[in-house]
């Protein structure tokens, strides 16, 4: 199967790492193409960039294109790769995509909630079945329900972790990773933490974004109990250095970081939103309700005190091995589904090797 993995996004947060992590898996048995956008001219974002660029197996072949116009990248991706699906991921590429007036189908991942340019997908990933039930009636592609994997964790050193934060190595450590946005609730979680008055414990905040300065400045009245570490290449080597993780979001659609946290066997404390409700189906989370203070100080004094075990086996239903099989499978069905209701044959070959 040919699949072009589509993302116009420059990060290096969640939604783009799984972009670009399944078009590495894919590659494994697939002819597989990402179309990424130029590197961003703005200094504060070409390191995210030059890190999903990074990440990028050499079995994925990939095209670039411009900002502005990115229709003239995507017909490039089309004559010299001859995709069979396109995979979109983020509102924006899933917009272009669209515009090819006799292209492949395009199947969407649902990462930051629904936006109407799903509607007239061949296909639509969600990754909840909340996401599912909000969908409007009346879209005409076909509703897959697949949430995100992990990756196999690197080689845990806890110690080497430690030093790359700066920590002791008797420190008690509590992480977080995320994009700093509001919606991550990152000042709530510093307050909550302060209010907490744990001993011997400092808590990590690891990612970049809109409120770094704020969350900076909010830090350095901790005492440096406060650690804000900003953007690292090197976050899935990071989680060995927590004795606690926690994600304060108010909405988070999955969260690939709670997986992340649960692979490297931390306990994991996260509010109560849809993509943290569906994981603690089916893996140990501790849920606090959102926005609710004093819940979640008490569950970090129940975390310091360990009173919130850790599961090492946590992620093991979310392994990339149990989820990439069905988004091939979707990708089938979605192929399908157009052959049957439209041939394009003559413009797009059908040859595959599985």
């Amino acid at each position: 199967m040919r699949v072009l993995i589509f993302c116009l996004s420059v990060n290096f947060f969640g939604t783009e790492r799984h972009a670009v992590e399944l078009a590495n898996a894919l590659a494994e048995d697939h002819d597989v193409a990402i179309l990424l956008r130029t590197r961003p001219r703005e200094s504060d974002r070409q390191a995210g960039y030059d890190a999903l660029v990074g990440t990028v197996s050499p079995r994925v072949r990939q095209f670039v294109t411009g900002r502005k116009v990115p229709l003239l990248g995507l017909l490039r991706a089309m004559l010299l790769f001859r995709p069979q699906i396109i995979h979109s991921h983020l509102e924006r590429s899933v917009r272009w995509a669209q515009r090819l007036p006799f292209g492949p189908p395009v199947i969407a991942t649902n990462h930051c909630g629904h936006v109407p340019e799903y509607d007239a997908c061949d296909g639509l990933i969600c990754l909840t079945p909340a996401q599912v039930a909000q969908l409007p009636p009346g879209r005409r592609g076909a509703v897959f329900q697949i949430g995100n994997w992990v990756l196999p964790r690197p080689g845990a050193d806890r110690a080497a972790a430690r030093r790359a934060l700066g920590l002791a190595p008797d420190d008690f450590v509590i992480g977080s990773v995320g994009r700093l946005d509001p919606v991550k609730e990152f000042p709530a979680l510093v307050e909550a933490f302060m209010a907490a008055d744990l001993p011997g414990t400092r808590l990590v905040i690891v990612g970049t974004g809109v409120g770094e300065a704020a969350l900076r400045a909010q830090a350095q009245g901790s005492g440096g109990r406060v650690v804000v570490a900003g953007f690292r290449r090197d976050v899935r080597d990071l989680y060995p250095a927590f004795d606690l993780f926690v994600l304060n979001s108010s909405d988070e659609p999955f969260g690939l970081v709670l997986l992340e946290a649960l692979d490297a066997g931390v306990p994991v404390i996260a509010t109560a939103t849809d993509g943290a409700r569906a994981i603690a189906e089916q893996a140990p989370l501790h849920l606090v309700p959102i926005g609710d203070r004093a819940a979640l100080v008490a569950a970090l004094r129940a975390g310091r005190a360990g009173k919130l075990p850790a599961a090492p086996q946590g992620a093991e239903p979310f392994r990339v091995g149990a989820v990439l099989p069905r988004i091939v499978q979707a990708y089938r069905e979605v192929i399908a589904r157009r052959r049957k209701s439209v041939s394009y044959a003559s413009t797009i070959p059908s040859t595959t090797h599985t």
